[in-house]
């Protein structure tokens, strides 16, 4: 059971593919009766599958090619510099220094 401040459609996406046995996946925020709340635990205790109705409209929404990175891929992203940026990379720095070979 996934008691969330708001929708991570990644994690809904991850809980809804692990097949493991009762799922549920409720906004703190929409679980305003503590029988419900009870309620719903049951029957993710018992292998029922219970999901908040936002969950199951942003876990359905087409996505962007962009919107489907993980947080850490979109920093990423981000520092790779701007769209359509024609800049080279820069070679690989080394913390070590450079040995000269004998010749030079």
């Amino acid at each position: 059971m996934v008691l969330s401040q708001y929708v991570e459609r990644i994690y809904a996406r991850e809980l809804l593919a692990s097949g493991d046995g009762g799922i549920g996946y409720l906004l703190k925020d929409r679980v305003g009766d503590v029988g419900e709340f009870v309620d719903a635990l049951g029957r993710v205790a018992s292998g029922g599958t219970v999901l908040d109705p936002q969950v199951v409209s942003a876990v359905m929404a087409r996505q962007e090619p962009v919107e489907r990175l993980t947080a850490r891929e979109r920093d990423v992203l981000g520092l790779m510099g701007p769209r359509g940026a024609r800049t080279p990379p820069s070679p690989p720095r080394s913390s070590s220094p450079r040995r000269r070979s004998a010749g030079t």
